[in-house]
């Protein structure tokens, strides 16, 4: 059917599957998609910054080396050393230096409220 008659016959315009047909979008689908994910793989696999990692999608990732584990496990345990350490021995940076007081022992005067006996 033609666009022209869906559009003045329905009032709207048509949709690809009333002009291609279901047979047309079942093989226009894979296509599209396979197109698109060469693309993206084929750009990743020539990124600069990509090309000194391996791209490990559905493989086993390339071993790490034993030198950058223990490297990386030293600096997270001295930042968590330093993080429980701060907060063990130094705990007024969270909940403050000084006792809060208790406001209703704050005077009028303190609060900037004028005497009940002053005109105005």
């Amino acid at each position: 059917m033609d666009r022209w008659n869906i559009l003045q016959k329905t009032g709207k315009y048509p949709e690809i599957r009333d002009i291609a047909g279901p047979k047309f979008i079942g093989y226009l689908i894979p296509r599209f998609s396979s197109k698109v994910l060469s693309s993206i793989n084929q750009t990743l696999s020539t990124c600069p910054i990509w090309r000194r990692w391996k791209f490990s999608y559905r493989d086993v990732p390339p071993v790490t080396n034993k030198t950058i584990l223990v490297l990386c496990n030293v600096v997270g345990f001295t930042v968590w050393y330093w993080m429980m350490y701060k907060v063990y021995h130094e705990f007024d940076h969270i909940v403050g230096h000084f006792t809060y007081p208790t406001p209703s022992k704050w005077t009028d005067e303190e609060l900037g409220i004028p005497p009940d006996d002053e005109e105005e």
